[in-house]
């Protein structure tokens, strides 16, 4: 059976990162992982107010829509780090 393929976006921030969002998103991937999900990370952690990287996650995401429209993209509970790609993804409507 394939496995079917998981665009996440949201925090992880490296491996020495701990907090809420970080940690909750590391055990999400790590899970699925396990279970044998293909995932493809898009990583927002400390993001806000960086133009170059909020561009770059930007890039990153209308890449995967693209290139992987049957894909299942799931995004992170925080807020703060996924805004304005919210507000991106309100003018390119995705299942």
């Amino acid at each position: 059976m394939k496995s079917k393929r998981i665009i996440f976006l949201g925090g992880v921030g490296d491996s020495n990162v701990f907090g809420g969002e970080p940690t909750k998103n590391k055990e999400l991937l790590k899970r699925l992982n396990e279970m044998n999900y293909k995932v493809s990370v898009i990583d927002t952690y400390n993001s806000s107010g960086n133009v170059l990287r909020l561009l770059w996650i930007a890039l990153r995401l209308f890449y995967y829509i693209l290139f992987n429209p049957r894909a299942i993209f799931l995004f992170s509970t925080s807020f703060g780090n996924t805004y304005l790609i919210y507000k991106l993804l309100y003018y390119y409507p995705i299942k």
